[in-house]
């Protein structure tokens, strides 16, 4: 009997580990099937996703760079080269205003409003100025939203040079006390010479009246101009030149009068009511 009990005993015992084994080997067995499954089906969704929506990545840049602009000036000269007390010429001068990007030409248009100054004088460069000294000179060309730019000259110094003025008295110089001088005739001249490497030919020219200085003893002469004192008269004329102040003079003569000859006066009256 006991030996009956034993072995229903081993017979439980194996039923027993039968039941309790199989559900776990079957849940690991399960798991690990719906593992691989979801794993197959994530990749299979994904090779079945359109070319549209594959993954990617975005390489731009957050930040763009700009390119770099520059105008600026260039020039085209064909007279660079003067003699000392020539006048600048500047009508063949050529101005453009470039602009690069990225140091590429991209435009080019002429530039006719433009400033053309000295860069060792701070002097405005015009059509009238005279060019006194000499060496090698530098001209800032500045025009409004370009770079400025530079122009050299070269100023020679002349072998020899001269000027000066050329007076010609009133017709009549002779005056008796009291006459009002007469200026017919009179006129001011202006001569210049320079020898330089080139042949050259004298200038002479006629001063208008605003260019020179008219005095008589530091006073500036006024028309009419009356002579009420006896003895001699000298007017002197100054002119700005090119090497400094030029100045000349003429004379006239006031004559007492005799004093065995009667003054006659005459005057022209007239009468209104």
């Amino acid at each position: 009997m006991r030996r009956g009990i034993l072995q229903h005993s081993w017979w439980l015992v194996l039923v027993l580990a039968s039941c309790f084994s199989k559900p776990v080997t079957s849940s690991l067995e399960d798991r690990s099937s719906q593992d691989a499954s979801s794993s197959s089906e994530s990749v299979s969704s994904l090779s079945e996703l359109p070319s549209s929506q594959e993954p990617s990545i975005d390489v731009t840049s957050s930040s763009s760079v700009s390119p770099v602009i520059r105008k600026q000036l260039a020039l085209s000269y064909t007279e660079d080269t003067y003699y000392q007390y020539d006048t600048l010429n500047l009508s063949n001068l050529e101005v453009r205003g470039e602009t690069y990007q990225d140091d590429i030409l991209v435009s080019s248009e002429p530039v006719t409003s433009y400033v053309a100054i000295f860069s060792d004088s701070s002097e405005l460069a015009t059509s009238t100025y005279q060019l006194k000294k000499v060496g090698d000179r530098s001209l800032q060309i500045s025009a409004s939203g370009y770079r400025p730019t530079n122009l050299k000259i070269h100023v020679l110094t002349p072998t020899e040079f001269e000027q000066n003025l050329m007076i010609t008295p009133p017709s009549k110089t002779t005056y008796a006390l009291y006459d009002t001088m007469d200026f017919t005739g009179f006129s001011v001249g202006l001569h210049t010479k320079r020898t330089t490497e080139k042949e050259e030919p004298e200038i002479n020219r006629t001063l208008g009246d605003e260019e020179y200085s008219f005095t008589i003893e530091g006073k500036a002469v006024k028309t009419p101009f009356y002579l009420d004192e006896s003895g001699n008269y000298t007017f002197s004329i100054s002119y700005a030149g090119f090497k400094g102040t030029i100045t000349g003079d003429f004379t006239i003569s006031v004559v007492k009068p005799d004093p065995s000859t009667p003054l006659i006066y005459s005057f022209d009256m007239k009468y209104t009511r």
